[in-house]
């Protein structure tokens, strides 16, 4: 979601931003229809398996308890909204007109938005460094945080 919300910003106001972070997004944000639906319908089933993908196999397990924990705290219709939204989200024939410096940061084992999304915004944003972090999911920045924040580092030293 945030990923979406920072390629809006950056294509509809640009003059606000000096830099872009896109940590495990794409220019397009497909969500499987039985999630959407799930939500509505088996909310905790339906976040357990959400879970179950957003985290590499083999992360620690307080981690990924703790995920659980804190998606439960969601209304379903908020959440359900939420997954709609990125469902709808398409910029994909737009994204190279963002000239932002950007770092993009994947996890190598995210499986909710693959690291071919995140080397399809690397090769159609003309001032892009992307860093794909070993033994991470989609929750990258919580299961692999330093390298996380060494790419955004570095992304405030081009910027600044």
């Amino acid at each position: 979601m945030g990923g979406a919300i920072t390629q809006w910003t950056a294509l509809h106001a640009p003059e606000r931003l000096i830099g872009i972070g896109l940590v495990g997004t794409g220019a397009r944000l497909r969500v499987l229809p039985a999630i959407l639906t799930g939500l509505e319908t088996e909310f905790g089933k339906t976040i357990d398996l959400i879970v179950k993908y957003a985290f590499a196999p083999g992360a620690d397990q307080t981690l990924v308890d703790g995920g659980r924990e804190e998606w439960l705290k969601n209304r379903p219709a908020v959440a359900h909204g939420d997954f709609v939204a990125c469902d709808r989200f398409d910029v994909m024939t737009r994204v190279g007109e963002i000239r932002l410096p950007a770092a993009i940061v994947v996890g190598a084992q995210d499986q909710l938005t693959p690291v071919k999304y995140a080397r399809f915004l690397a090769d159609h944003l003309p001032d892009a460094e992307l860093t794909v972090v070993e033994n991470a999911g989609h929750m990258v920045m919580v299961e692999q945080p330093a390298a996380v924040t060494e790419a955004l580092q570095r992304l405030v030293n081009r910027c600044c």
